[in-house]
């Protein structure tokens, strides 16, 4: 298959972009010929390159970038691609508009948040020109169904950490001295709603801790 990842951010050291790393570099491992689109930063060219995957450097300044537009749609028809996979919201409808200038075949859509759906993003989901969205979880499913998307165009994807690499027997000795931690605490990221503000020094003490608010 030919597959058009398409990420409209140039960030590359975050979690939504080691999944679109993973999952372009996995395709092209099984023999798919992958293009990854992103906003210019020279860390996506290396590691594209490095996994035999073509980099694409697209502005996508905006969800309403008709240049950026017109670009992807040179992109798509100059590599024939048969599945174009939208990362974000202005992929989305920046994917939207390209297709407007040439047929996109197949058109998959990430759904990561739970926010409602205006009329503007709620008419980008329920197009039939979408052929299927991939939610993070069932509440994101029951969101976009209420919204008016047909639930059989829903498939329900959970991310997932490799517990091959991240494990509490990781070696995290080259990181902890940044924050000024000793080797003791147990670190925990945060979530949405997390709190903040631990002291280190505390922690390390192993004393009683009092988080403060964010």
């Amino acid at each position: 298959m030919k597959i058009l990842q398409l990420y409209p951010k140039s960030d590359y050291f975050t979690g939504a972009a080691m999944q679109l790393r993973g999952l372009a570099l996995g395709l092209a491992a099984r023999g798919h010929h992958v293009v990854v689109a992103t906003r210019p930063n020279p860390h996506w060219e290396r590691a594209c390159a490095a996994g035999h995957v073509l980099h694409a450097s697209v502005p996508m300044r905006s969800a309403l970038d008709l240049r950026s537009a017109w670009a992807l749609a040179r992109l798509i028809r100059e590599h024939q691609i048969e599945i174009v996979h939208c990362q974000k919201g202005r992929a989305r409808t920046l994917a939207l508009l390209a297709g407007l200038a040439v047929k996109i075949p197949v058109l998959v859509l990430n759904r990561g948040v739970s926010f409602p759906l205006d009329r503007w993003n709620r008419l980008g989901y329920t197009t039939s020109r979408v052929t299927a969205i991939v939610a993070v979880c069932e509440s994101i499913k029951r969101g976009l169904v209420a919204a008016g998307v047909p639930a059989a165009k829903v498939d329900v994807i959970y991310s997932g950490t490799d517990p091959g690499r991240f494990h509490p027997g990781v070696d995290g000795r080259r990181i902890r001295p940044e924050p000024g931690l000793g080797p003791d605490p147990v670190l925990v990221p945060p979530g949405p709603g997390a709190i903040t503000g631990v002291s280190t020094a505390r922690a390390s003490r192993r004393e009683p801790v009092r988080p403060r608010p964010a």
